[in-house]
């Protein structure tokens, strides 16, 4: 054992003094390897560092013209957006300057409008149940184109109501008429009217052109039947500008609905009708009973006139006998005093 430990010593001995200049020679050359890979990798990372550098240049030089463009785009919509505002506030004073301060319309009750509506109503509550129409706006819409049934175009022997223009079977009139030209200027022109027989003729042909429309659209005033409006202001709003130029039309309809209740001839039920047949058939009874009672006046006084004849009559006989018999009595007495 201890010459092998002696071996192994000797052995290290020999060994360190043959290779410890070798290692003395090579440790250098492994520094310099090692500093070579030091520099290399510093470089390495200060390449990196620089092309993250730039990176980061190219992003913030990229976000500089993405806030660029996006501050150019924004300037560009509110130049526009000026643009259309100074277009909108053109538009709003346009109007303004066009457009006269019209007065506001108040209209009161008057007797001549109320005896109006007792002439035409029954006629214009029927018919509207018929076509399907409003009685309040064909009444209203009557007073106002007629003037309450005064106006030159209303009367007999024209009785055109509502100013429809054209023919009625073949019959036409014509008439100077005021029209608007949308912004509440009026201007006079010649129109062509039509000319009917009487008043129940104009409510029939008004609700059958209501109904029925024009020949190329035959729903133009649909907007006018009860199964299409709300309420009576629809129907008014629709007519503003189909039925007449006149800007302020629905506002004066409503106006005469509101004034004269109006619509309380809206609601035309067959109980109604029936009401209205014996009102009818009441003033007819009435008639009759005025009339017999004339005929039994006439009667009475022609039965006086004719006792009056008669008695008149027998006293001139009577008088014609008592002359008669005097007559002959003086005679009779004369013949006598003669023999005596």
């Amino acid at each position: 054992m201890i010459v092998k430990k002696s071996l192994t010593v000797v052995i290290g001995l020999i060994f360190s003094i043959f290779f410890s200049p070798v290692f003395a020679m090579t440790e250098p050359l492994v520094e310099l390897e090692l500093q070579r890979v030091d520099f290399e990798q510093t470089n390495v990372s200060n390449d990196a560092n620089t092309a993250n550098n730039e990176d980061r240049l190219e992003t913030h030089d990229s976000a500089i013209e993405q806030k660029q463009d996006a501050s150019r785009i924004q300037e560009d919509f509110q130049t526009a957006s000026d643009s259309v505002n100074d277009v909108s506030e053109n538009l709003e004073e346009e109007p303004k300057k066009t457009t006269p301060d019209l007065p506001e319309i108040v209209i009161r009750k008057n007797q001549i409008t109320e005896e109006f509506i007792e002439v035409i109503r029954e006629l214009a509550e029927k018919i509207a149940f018929e076509y399907d129409l409003y009685a309040s706006v064909m009444i209203a819409q009557a007073i106002l184109e007629s003037a309450s049934g005064s106006s030159s175009l209303s009367i007999a022997p024209n009785y055109n109501l509502f100013g429809i223009k054209g023919d009625y079977k073949g019959v036409t009139v014509v008439m100077k008429t005021q029209e608007d030209d949308g912004i509440g200027n009026l201007f006079t022109i010649d129109s062509r009217f039509r000319k009917y027989p009487s008043y129940k003729e104009a409510l029939e042909d008004y609700a059958s052109l209501l109904k029925n429309g024009l020949v190329e659209n035959p729903e133009f005033y649909k907007g006018t039947w009860k199964s299409e409006a709300r309420n009576y202001r629809e129907v008014t709003t629709f007519l503003t500008g189909r039925y007449a130029t006149d800007s302020r039309y629905a506002e004066k309809l409503n106006q005469l609905i509101s004034v004269y209740e109006l619509t309380r001839y809206d609601e035309y039920r067959k109980e109604k009708k029936n009401e209205l047949n014996e009102r009818k058939t009441k003033k007819q009874t009435e008639k009759v009973t005025k009339i017999n009672k004339w005929q039994t006046l006439i009667y009475r006084n022609m039965k006086k006139k004719q006792i009056q004849k008669q008695r008149s009559r027998i006293m001139l006989a009577v008088d014609g006998l008592s002359y008669y018999f005097l007559e002959v009595s003086k005679l009779i007495k004369s013949y006598f005093e003669i023999e005596v």
